[in-house]
C-alpha cells in the first residue's frame, strides 16, 4: 500500500512539473523567439526593424509560405509548415525582402492562422506574406499604414496554384513560377479579410463553400489541438477525427533582455566557397525556370481562341519579369556574401587576407557571360515563335 502511495505521489509530482513548465512556456517574451529560432537561422540588427531573422538553407526562388500546406480549421485556412521554425515565422510577425539580405522575418506577438494576403479568380488562388507595415490592431483589424495590399505587394512575392491543388499536402510542387505572377496578379482580385472572434484571429479570405464549388471536392475540417511545444506539432488525417496540433505561446509586452544569441559559424571567410556554390545553384535554378517558362508559354500558344497580340504582350511581360527576378536574387546573393565577409573581418581581423575574394560584379566576365546567355535564350525564344 505504501509503495502504491509513493508511486502515485511521484506521478503527481512529475505531472505537476510538466504542467508547470508547459504553462510557463505559454507566457513568454520576444527572447523566446531569439532562443528557439537561433538553431535554424541567424539574426541581424537591421534598421528600421531591429532584430530580424533569416532561415538557413533557403533555396533559389524561395518565398515565405512556399514550404508547407494549407488545412481548414475553425480559424480558417491555416498554414502547416514542413520545418521546425514555421510555428513562429508563419504565425507571428511579418516577412519583408531586403536587397542586402533577401527574405527576413520581423518578430511579432499576435498569433494568426497565417499572415498573408490573398488573391483569386475562378481558376487560381494566390497568397503572399504581409509586410511589417500591415499591423493588427484590436478593434480595428488589419491596419495598413498607407500600404495598399491590392497593389503594393511585389508580383514576385506571390505563390499561385490552381484551385484543384490548393489543399494538396504537396502544394509546393504546383506553385507557379514567379515570372508568371505578373499575369496572375492582373487576372485575379484581392480578397484579404481577417476577423477577430472567440479570442482568436480568423482567416476569412477563402470561403470554404466557394472553394468546394470551384474544386468540386469537399473541404476537410480539422480540429485544432494545442501542442505543448513546437516539437509536438503535426497533423492527424484520420477521416473520423482529423486534427492539427498547433503550438501558439502567448507573448506578453515585456521587452527583450538583449541581443539574440548566435550559435552558428556561417560568417567565416570560407563563405567565399559557399557563395560560389550558391551562385552555381542559382544559375542552374534560373536556367531551369527559363526553360519551364518557355514551355508554359508554348502551351498557351497552342490553346484555342487566344488573341495572338494579347498573348505576345503577356509573354513579353513574363520574360521581363523573369529577368528582373533573376537579377534581383543574384544581386542579393552577392550583397549577402559581402556582408558575411565584412562580419568575418570584424569578428577575426587576423583573417583579413585569408581566402578573401569578391563576388562577380555587373562588369565582371562572369556577369557578362550570364547576360550573354540571357540574350541568347531570348533570341532562341523569338525564333521559336
Amino acid at each position: 500500500m505504501l509503495k502504491k502511495l509513493c508511486l502515485v505521489s511521484i506521478a503527481v509530482f512529475t505531472l505537476t512539473i510538466v504542467y508547470t513548465s508547459e504553462a510557463k512556456a505559454q507566457d513568454v517574451s520576444l527572447d523566446y523567439f531569439y532562443d528557439q529560432l537561433s538553431p535554424y537561422g541567424h539574426w541581424d540588427n537591421v534598421d528600421p526593424y531591429g532584430w530580424v531573422w533569416q532561415p538557413y538553407n533557403i533555396y533559389p526562388g524561395w518565398r515565405p509560405y512556399s514550404d508547407g500546406y494549407w488545412v481548414y480549421t475553425e480559424y480558417g485556412w491555416t498554414y502547416q509548415a514542413d520545418n521546425n521554425w514555421g510555428w513562429a515565422a508563419y504565425h507571428y510577425g511579418r516577412w519583408t525582402y531586403l536587397n542586402s539580405y533577401g527574405w527576413v522575418w520581423v518578430p511579432g506577438t499576435e498569433w494568426a492562422p497565417a499572415w498573408v494576403a490573398w488573391r483569386t479568380d475562378d481558376d487560381y488562388i494566390g497568397w503572399a506574406p504581409l509586410p511589417p507595415q500591415v499591423e493588427w490592431r484590436a478593434g480595428v483589424g488589419l491596419h495598413t499604414s498607407g500600404f495598399n495590399i491590392d497593389v503594393d505587394i511585389n508580383w514576385s512575392n506571390w505563390c499561385f496554384v490552381d484551385v484543384n491543388h490548393f489543399d494538396d499536402p504537396r502544394v509546393r510542387v504546383y506553385i507557379q513560377g514567379p515570372a508568371r505572377n505578373v499575369t496572375f496578379v492582373r487576372r485575379t482580385h484581392n480578397i484579404t479579410r481577417y476577423e477577430f472572434a472567440n479570442q482568436r484571429i480568423i482567416n476569412r479570405c477563402i470561403d470554404p463553400d466557394h472553394w468546394q464549388h470551384m474544386s468540386h471536392r469537399p473541404v476537410v475540417r480539422y480540429n485544432v489541438i494545442d501542442a505543448p511545444s513546437y516539437q509536438r506539432v503535426g497533423i492527424d488525417r484520420r477521416p473520423d477525427r482529423p486534427e492539427v496540433r498547433i503550438y501558439r505561446p502567448q507573448f506578453h509586452s515585456e521587452p527583450s533582455h538583449g541581443a539574440p544569441r548566435q550559435i552558428d559559424n556561417h560568417n567565416d571567410l570560407s563563405s567565399t566557397r559557399k557563395y560560389d556554390k550558391e551562385r552555381r545553384e542559382y544559375d542552374r535554378h534560373y536556367d531551369k525556370e527559363y526553360h519551364k517558362l518557355v514551355e508554359d508559354q508554348h502551351r498557351d500558344e497552342a490553346a484555342p481562341n487566344r488573341n495572338k497580340e494579347d498573348l505576345q504582350q503577356q509573354h513579353q511581360a513574363e520574360m521581363d519579369a523573369y529577368r528582373q527576378q533573376r537579377n534581383r536574387e543574384t544581386q542579393t546573393l552577392e550583397n549577402r556574401h559581402v556582408n558575411d565577409m565584412d562580419k568575418a573581418v570584424r569578428q577575426n581581423p587576423s583573417n583579413n587576407n585569408k581566402g578573401n575574394s569578391q563576388p562577380a560584379r555587373k562588369d565582371s566576365p562572369q556577369r557578362k557571360d550570364q547576360n550573354s546567355n540571357n540574350q541568347q535564350q531570348d533570341q532562341q525564344q523569338s525564333r521559336r515563335r
